[in-house]
């Protein structure tokens, strides 16, 4: 279906979409590092957007929260963007999702009858079947690795955000109860369940002063467990304490991890609206090694904090080319996302509706996500066959079988 969307809004429609300047992934959420469930952080975590004072960059509250719980605005650099009802999508570390649909994808008809393997779950998981893997697993007794299977249900249960029916699932877990993955989601669950924010900030620094490096976690689980520690600290007003954390991080990073435990210390102060922290956590951060696409991620989120959507759009788009084998997806994510939003603000609404849409057509499991999915039909919003190109969103997610998306993220932007 092709769009009618033009290179600036139309006139009868003046309004600005919900499109916020996210500094992160993934867009990125808080969420669980639920690892085979449907992409954090972001992408979850909170990084400066748009000053409402600039032209043609209001920032409203992010949905799920009220005005009266947005963060203060401050003097200097903008205030980071408020946390959204969490999702897993956008903090989901597990790169490994397959950049093609299975050749053949069972419908719900064609389903065979009787137990399904683990290993036939995972591959449901994985490719966001949530619903149709969680049917698996109703009846733990068929499978001779309870643990696991428990484990898998949990994925299923947080992707479809049944937090009180995972918070009992936690109840009901042995020796798996004791997973990074499982306290990490139980540390979310007053904000999960609650919208408790500090209280989610005090377990995820508790969990993270007691990480250790021999417990078998990796740096990508301490990279996700700091990056919603820094979200939701910034959202309370508290970011010196994950600060603190961060700082207590970089000073244990491995080579491998160097670049993105500083870019990630960087943009927390960029949120922070500490510029010369921020600057000089991203200099640090070029010292290591590791995959260009971070560094110049890093230096579009400057330039979009500051109101250089040009200088950002450029940053953002050499790094969005990098979507080679070694490429981490959340960082494609965060690139192609705030690339749109940098179009939008210097007036290619046609370029930035035109790249989202190839991208998520290209490979839907994989890059059909809640944060690209809302940006999308916040720019769609501009078009005179707004509701027809949702409708055909919806369709390409339903051909794709992805159960993992909420049916509000296709309708029209409230």
């Amino acid at each position: 279906m092709e769009s009618n969307t033009d290179s600036a809004p139309e006139e009868e429609n003046t309004s600005t979409p919900n499109l916020e300047p996210r500094l992160d992934s993934v867009c990125r959420e808080p969420a669980s590092t639920l690892h085979e469930a449907a992409c954090l952080h972001q992408d979850g975590v909170g990084y400066p957007a748009v000053s409402p004072e600039r032209e043609a960059a209001v920032a409203a509250p992010a949905p799920g929260l009220e005005e009266d719980q947005a963060p203060q605005a401050r003097r200097g650099l903008p205030p980071p963007v408020p946390p959204k009802v969490p999702s897993l999508d956008e903090l989901s570390n597990d790169d490994f999702v397959p950049s093609e649909l299975p050749a053949v994808v069972l419908s719900s008809q064609q389903e065979p009858e009787g137990v399904m393997s683990l290993s036939a779950i995972r591959t449901l998981v994985v490719q966001r079947r949530i619903h149709t893997a969680l049917k698996h697993l109703t009846d733990l007794s068929n499978f001779e690795d309870k643990a696991e299977a428990r484990l898998l249900r949990l994925r299923c249960l947080v992707a479809m955000r049944r937090y009180a029916e995972a918070a009992e699932e936690c109840k009901q877990m042995g020796s798996e109860a004791a997973s990074f993955e499982v306290r990490f989601f139980l540390a979310q669950l007053p904000w999960l369940l609650h919208a408790d924010a500090y209280q989610s900030m005090l377990q995820l620094k508790a969990l993270a002063q007691s990480w250790s490096s021999k417990g078998g976690e990796s740096w990508e689980d301490r990279l996700e467990l700091l990056q919603v520690l820094s979200h939701l600290s910034l959202a309370v007003g508290h970011g010196r304490m994950a600060a603190a954390e961060l700082q207590r991080a970089v000073s244990e990073a491995t080579d491998s991890a160097g670049r993105q435990l500083w870019s990630l210390l960087g943009r927390h102060h960029l949120s922070g609206g500490n510029l010369t922290a921020a600057d000089a956590a991203f200099e640090k951060a070029k010292t290591y090694t590791g995959q260009d696409a971070t560094v110049l991620l890093n230096s579009g989120f400057r330039a979009m904090a500051m109101g250089e959507f040009q200088a950002a759009r450029d940053a953002f788009e050499t790094a969005a080319a990098d979507d080679t084998e070694g490429a981490r997806l959340q960082e494609i994510l965060a690139a192609e996302n705030n690339l749109a939003v940098c179009k939008f603000y210097t007036k290619d609404l046609r370029g930035a509706c035109e790249r989202l849409k190839a991208l998520v057509t290209k490979d839907p499991v994989r890059f059909l996500k809640p944060c690209l999915l809302q940006n999308l039909t916040s720019l769609y919003e501009f078009s005179q066959d707004a509701a027809g190109l949702r409708k055909a969103l919806r369709d390409l997610a339903g051909a794709a079988q992805l159960e993992d998306l909420e049916p509000r993220l296709f309708q029209a932007p409230t």
